[in-house]
């Protein structure tokens, strides 16, 4: 499954009730799901990675659609770009660098919504490409799995999970 195939398919959980989960939500999202990530690499548990991978690429898609943006786009210009940081391998230098780029994409958030300090849309595709391209290499060199693999377990969760979108008091564990 493709970037766009996976986007549309995340339609049915794009919110609660009517309600659209707010920015602030998502960002702390993003947080949760980039440490749970992490540690599943830590724990060198295979599947977790996969799934949690999942997770905070769907965060980072809900992130996009609160700033009007297209998730497949921004999908796009991660996998065409480089962040210059290069790639160690390291679980540990990994990990911290992501969350380096996750306090930074909160920290500007917060500028922005509590501040009034201008985002544009590019500056934060700008934060989030980074993130999203961090994501899938922690997946790829750490469990082996590729984007495709991740979007295609997601849906599969939540599916699982909220078969008919979420709901008040969580989902089916």
């Amino acid at each position: 499954m493709d970037a766009a195939s996976w986007n549309k398919k995340l339609a049915k959980w794009d919110s609660k009730g009517g309600t659209v989960m707010p920015l602030e939500l998502v960002l702390l999202g993003i947080v949760g799901e980039t440490a749970e990530l992490i540690e599943a690499v830590d724990n060198d548990d295979n599947e977790e990675v996969c799934k949690e991978a999942g997770d905070v690429l769907w965060y980072i898609r809900a992130a996009c659609k609160r700033r009007n943006l297209s998730f497949p786009s921004v999908y796009a210009y991660a996998c065409e770009t480089d962040d210059g940081n290069g790639r160690y391998w390291d679980p540990t230098t990994e990990g911290t660098l992501l969350l380096k780029m996750v306090g930074k994409l909160c920290d500007d958030m917060k500028k922005n919504l509590w501040h009034g300090k201008t985002l544009t849309k590019v500056e934060f595709i700008e934060l989030l490409a980074p993130i999203l391209r961090r994501v899938t290499a922690l997946a790829d060199e750490f469990g082996g799995w590729d984007d495709d693999q991740i979007f295609s377990a997601n849906i599969e969760k939540l599916q699982k999970r909220y078969p008919n979108g979420f709901v008040e008091g969580g989902g089916i564990r």
